[in-house]
């Protein structure tokens, strides 16, 4: 007879952590993309592996929000329409919890219906930076090299 699970949380925990372990870090920054949209998830995916880049992939807030808790992640790249429900802001409002800053850059989708508002929406939720598509692949590059020297430039402050 089967178990019910009563809550989301032990589903979470299990989807982040093989998620995590599928790509054990080697040290290298690590970045978590929390890209729902198959498109966008497509497109980024070509960019990370040409500059061979460490990510991890989800496709709900939830686990994000859990491996952002769990896990230090040198960013988080976030699109707007996750699976579960949860928004962007979520993400924002989990980052801004952390004591170590996680700079969080926002992804347009390759149909924008409002790119400007959203835009100016996650910049006022405390977004490091907006990726418009269609994406140049050194742009996105330049964004995700800055957004970890930002971060590992606030961890260095905070331990002085």
């Amino acid at each position: 007879m089967r178990q019910q699970v009563t809550s989301a949380q032990p589903f979470v925990k299990v989807l982040a952590d093989r998620n995590f372990r599928a790509g054990e870090s080697s040290g290298e920054p690590t970045l978590l993309f929390a890209v729902s949209d198959s498109e966008t998830r497509n497109a980024l995916a070509v960019i990370v592996r040409a500059f061979a880049l460490n990510a991890r992939w989800v496709s709900s807030t939830a686990v994000a929000q859990y491996m952002l808790e769990s896990r230090e992640f040198a960013a988080c790249v976030c699109g707007f329409s996750p699976l579960d429900g949860g928004t962007y802001l979520d993400l924002a409002r989990c980052v801004k919890r952390q004591s170590v800053a996680v700079p969080l850059i926002m992804v347009s989708s390759p149909r924008p219906a409002h790119e400007y508002q959203d835009y100016l929406a996650s910049m006022k939720a405390g977004a490091f930076d907006f990726i418009c598509y269609p994406y140049e692949r050194t742009e996105v590059a330049r964004i995700l090299r800055r957004a970890v020297t930002a971060h590992y430039a606030s961890a260095r402050t905070q331990l002085v």
